[in-house]
């Protein structure tokens, strides 16, 4: 299974930070946020990743490079223009050739999960989405997700829920031919459609650490744990 990763935003939530690092650059304890991902993604077999890039993607390029340093095996998608959250997954779609499912990060989140039993629920259940989900300690500013008696998601929402949809996804191949071209979101567009047309979108939950470090706050927060 290959991951995508977006890593094309600006990290405007970091203020002056995030005009001159990406997001995924930045410490978390001793090493680059990006790194742990890649180390976290190896341990569970997953080598080859796609990294989407816009903003300062230079910057990204010429750390990472091939990904050979870190033991992966790295492609990238440029964005000239904002794309969003989905259309830079769309804009991935001809490195996933071949691919009956992919793996999906955003380059913001500080992780500590069993991605295995992840993609093993998503291969037992099929829906066309898996979304993980946990209780965040910021729901205002998060996507919430209601579930149904199975798991399955039933409506996803801005507001206060107290279950919220993290930035982790495992999604079918068949989910690139509904996304459109150009600029859309996931969260906003692409799976709301998905849920009005009946197709299953299951929520992952787990308790397990999954930090956005979005924001100073966040990120020093993230950096207490893992120094």
């Amino acid at each position: 299974m290959k991951c995508v990763i977006v890593c094309g935003g600006k990290g405007t939530r970091m203020g002056s930070i995030g005009e001159k690092i990406p997001k995924c650059l930045l410490n978390v304890g001793n090493k680059k946020l990006i790194e742990h991902q890649f180390d976290l993604l190896k341990k569970h077999g997953i080598r080859k990743i796609v990294l989407c890039t816009g903003y300062l993607a230079h910057e990204i390029q010429d750390f990472v490079g091939d990904g050979s340093r870190f033991g992966i095996d790295v492609q990238y998608s440029f964005e000239t223009n904002e794309l969003g959250t989905a259309g830079a997954i769309k804009n991935t779609e001809k490195f996933l050739f071949g691919e009956k499912s992919f793996l999906v990060l955003f380059g913001d989140i500080m992780i500590d999960m069993d991605i295995t039993k992840l993609i093993d629920a998503h291969t037992k259940v099929k829906p066309i989405a898996t979304v993980v989900v946990h209780k965040s300690d910021h729901p205002k500013d998060s996507t919430c997700v209601e579930m149904d008696e199975n798991g399955y998601v039933t409506r996803m929402y801005r507001g206060a829920g107290n279950i919220t949809k993290t930035s982790i996804h495992v999604l079918e191949a068949s989910l690139l031919d509904i996304m459109p071209e150009g600029k859309s979101s996931l969260e906003n567009d692409v799976l709301p459609q998905v849920l009005e047309s009946g197709e299953k979108v299951f929520a992952y939950y787990t308790d397990e650490y999954v930090k956005d470090i979005g924001t100073p706050e966040r990120l020093t927060e993230a950096n207490a744990r893992f120094s």
